[in-house]
């Protein structure tokens, strides 16, 4: 098991708790039904994983981080999440992220990409 997993599968806990939409601090007063913070922390995280899955495929392997079998609710929430306007007027351009991925798997990343003036989303 990969780190990775071991840090979904921790994430996967507070979600299955029945009518829990959003991710929630284990004792903590929230009861997942609204966005949250831990919510905004995680999610970009999620962002990177359709391009993990897609460079594992171009490597010859069929890794996905986030296996809907294995977590189903998990898998819902970053649907949810995916959905809502303030999540996608935030997104980071998926090309950004596989420019960052291709230049970390050359041992080469560019921490400051979409920095510049020219490639600004916002």
């Amino acid at each position: 098991m990969t780190n990775l997993n071991c840090v979904v599968i921790h994430l996967h806990r507070p979600i299955s708790k029945p009518n829990a939409q959003f991710l929630t601090l284990y004792h903590c007063v929230s009861t997942g039904d609204r966005l949250g913070l831990v919510d905004v922390h995680v999610y970009p995280w999620f962002e990177r994983f359709p391009v993990i899955r897609y460079l594992s495929k171009l490597a010859g392997h069929e890794y996905d981080p986030l296996p809907v079998a294995s977590f189903p609710n998990l898998t819902a929430w970053a649907e949810r999440m995916e959905a809502l306007p303030e999540v996608k007027e935030t997104m980071l351009p998926r090309e950004w992220h596989m420019e960052f991925m291709m230049k970390l798997r050359a041992r080469q990343p560019e921490y400051d990409i979409g920095l510049n003036a020219d490639s600004a989303k916002l």
